[in-house]
């Protein structure tokens, strides 16, 4: 006589089981979800610090071959004016062919200049968003005359410029990394992240306040 009995390995899931299953694998998603976005930030922020060391070296090496002075920033009206940006001065010591961004330089042909977090948006037109520490680089200054803590470049919210002052950073910090920390390229090639509040008179941002 055949049997229609069913072994206990052959039933299948139960509602309830399958209910429990599927709120487990929910409270799982819910907790990890966060943990993966921070460390998605995180790999970002690690990038964009990699981007600013790299533009370090490169302005250094700009300096070493340029009896230490820094490339001039932009200006359309200085005589004579200098058509180029820092940027563009660099690009070759950064790695890049000479004239990667353009004859009207647009920066964003060169990744580097770029933090990972800024948008398509942010990249529009001539828009930058790494900047020359105007108190530096605004007058001719040799590097062997500013402290090694001196602020080179720093992040800012996305402009048409190549230079930004410390009063206009305050005004409209980027806020780009996690508790709206800001990443800070030294002369020195190290770069340091802050976070709020961020304070004009830090002497860093002035070559006069490091004497």
């Amino acid at each position: 006589m055949i049997s229609t009995s069913h072994h206990p390995e052959d039933r299948g899931f139960s509602t309830t089981e399958l209910l429990v299953v599927i709120v487990v694998i929910g409270v799982l998603a819910a907790i990890l979800m966060p943990v993966a976005g921070q460390l998605r930030e995180g790999a970002m922020n690690v990038r964009c610090i990699g981007n600013l060391r790299m533009v370090g070296i490169a302005l250094n090496a700009y300096a070493d071959e340029h009896q230490q002075l820094y490339p001039p920033t932009f200006s359309s009206v200085r005589n004579p004016p200098n058509k180029n940006t820092w940027m563009t001065a660099v690009e070759t010591y950064a790695g890049y062919p000479p004239k990667s961004s353009g004859g009207a330089p647009k920066p964003r042909a060169m990744e580097v200049f770029y933090c990972p977090k800024m948008t398509e948006e942010d990249r529009s037109g001539r828009r930058v968003g790494y900047f020359y520490n105007t108190a530096v680089t605004g007058v001719t200054v040799p590097r062997r005359s500013l402290s090694l803590q001196t602020f080179l470049v720093i992040e800012g919210s996305p402009a048409n410029s190549d230079s930004l002052r410390a009063s206009a950073f305050l005004a409209n910090p980027p806020k780009r990394h996690p508790m709206g920390a800001v990443n800070f390229l030294c002369v020195d090639g190290r770069v340091e992240t802050l976070r709020p509040p961020f304070d004009e008179a830090d002497p860093r941002w002035s070559p006069a306040g490091n004497e």
